[in-house]
């Protein structure tokens, strides 16, 4: 495992650690890895409190125990003063003039985590190879240190160039480490399976899916009953339209059928005083035009109290009224066959009383049924007319376009069952 710690303000990155790794051989690798000698302590720092580690604790184990405040913890590797030796060794040398300080660079370069193994040091054959290696790669990134002539010649100075050579060993391992710890972990973030989320969170997302589909069938139901009162809407238009036409065709059957009533009123009128004058043998008038106005105004009273039942039985009436003209049609002709036996038992009659030859008989028979056509006043062009309009051959239609021929006189009075029986067929 690893473990990152700060070394003079430069974090370090310690690669081979186990959780039986102790303080004590983190800090004699790091001051291997820097190539300064002296007494160093591991410092936990948490937030604002810091605590001194000692030689036998284990990182790891303490990294372990705090949880996840483990991410918020630094471990500072600082120095606490020389050691017991060069303590002495400073006792009894004199002290050198210390060498002046390389200028600092103008643009100061952002520092770098240094990554170095946790391992033996080198020997001293590979410190000395290791120190003829560093210049050249000064030489390659281009850097050349800068010291005083006055250092050449000192014996001093091969000590700065030798620290300075480890120093610069120590960070190409760091790098080298750093860039490995790197792979490592890219390694291992590509080959981790997919991260395993918590039962509280499992069931928010089954909660959460479960409101989705209400509100999915929510949205459907709701799209639905729009669908359906659209189509309620048009089916009332629909049905208002439908009823607008049947106004229309009921008031112009009610005019119809209005119409119709009036022609058979006025038929039934003129059938019936047909009949009175043929009981009484007298040829009445027509009623004035101010009873006729009366008379008239009486059946629209009546008729407009009969509207609404006409209404409602529109087709039973046309039914009826088509029956009607049937029956018409058939009493049409009926008249006219007893129009024929009235004229034959009138000429037996009146060759039975005068006792007339039959063609003198005929003659005079015609006579008097033109007598009896003509009313008082009337002229031979009305009776003609009437004459006319009583063949035999005129149709039930003729017949009610002209209401008047109805009051023919050749109806007899010998047969009152056939007027009667016509009378209740019309009413």
């Amino acid at each position: 495992m690893e473990l990152k710690v700060w070394v003079e303000g430069v974090p370090r990155v310690v690669c081979g650690l186990s959780e039986e790794t102790s303080c004590q051989d983190v800090v004699i690798a790091l001051a291997q890895a820097i190539g300064q000698t002296g007494r160093y302590v591991l410092i936990q720092k948490l937030r604002d409190k810091e605590r001194q580690l000692l030689a036998n604790e284990r990182p790891l184990e303490s990294l372990a125990k705090l949880g996840q405040l483990g991410n918020e913890v630094q471990f500072i590797l600082r120095r606490t003063g020389p050691t017991s030796s060069e303590g002495s060794d400073q006792g009894r040398a004199p002290q050198l003039p210390r060498p002046p300080d390389p200028e600092p660079p103008r643009h100061k370069e952002p520092k770098k985590t240094l990554t170095f193994n946790l391992g033996p040091s080198a020997s001293p054959q590979t410190r000395v190879k290791q120190v003829e290696k560093p210049p050249r790669d000064s030489q390659a990134r281009g850097v050349s240190p800068s010291l005083p002539s006055s250092l050449t010649q000192a014996g001093p100075s091969k000590e700065t160039l030798y620290q300075q050579i480890l120093r610069q060993q120590g960070q190409l391992q760091s790098l080298q480490g750093q860039l490995e710890a790197l792979e490592r972990e890219l390694g291992v973030w590509e080959r981790a399976p997919p991260p395993t989320l918590s039962p509280d969170v499992l069931g928010e997302m089954d909660h959460l899916q479960q409101l989705l589909r209400q509100n999915e069938a929510e949205l459907a139901s709701v799209m639905h009953w729009e669908n359906e009162f659209k189509s309620e809407v048009q089916r009332e238009k629909d049905i208002l339209r439908q009823k607008n036409e049947l106004h229309l065709a009921l008031d112009k059957h009610s005019r119809r059928l209005q119409d119709t009533a009036n022609q058979s009123e006025q038929l039934e009128r003129d059938i019936t005083l047909l009949c009175e004058t043929k009981r009484n043998g007298v040829l009445q008038t027509r009623p004035s035009v101010e009873e006729s106005v009366v008379i008239a105004k009486e059946q629209l009273d009546n008729h407009q109290r009969q509207g609404t039942e006409l209404q409602a039985t529109n087709e039973e009436i046309e039914k009826e009224l088509w029956l009607a003209e049937e029956q018409l049609q058939a009493k049409s002709k009926e008249l006219d066959d007893l129009n024929k036996e009235l004229r034959q038992c009138n000429l037996q009659q009146f060759i039975l009383q005068t006792g007339v030859t039959p063609a003198q008989s005929n003659q005079q028979t015609e006579e008097i049924d033109f007598a009896l056509l003509k009313p008082d006043g009337q002229s031979d062009e009305d009776s003609n007319s009437s004459i006319l309009e009583f063949n035999p051959r005129t149709t039930a239609k003729q017949i009610l376009g002209n209401p008047r021929s109805l009051q023919d006189p050749l109806v007899s009075s010998l047969h009152p069952e056939v007027l009667s029986s016509r009378e209740t067929s019309w009413r």
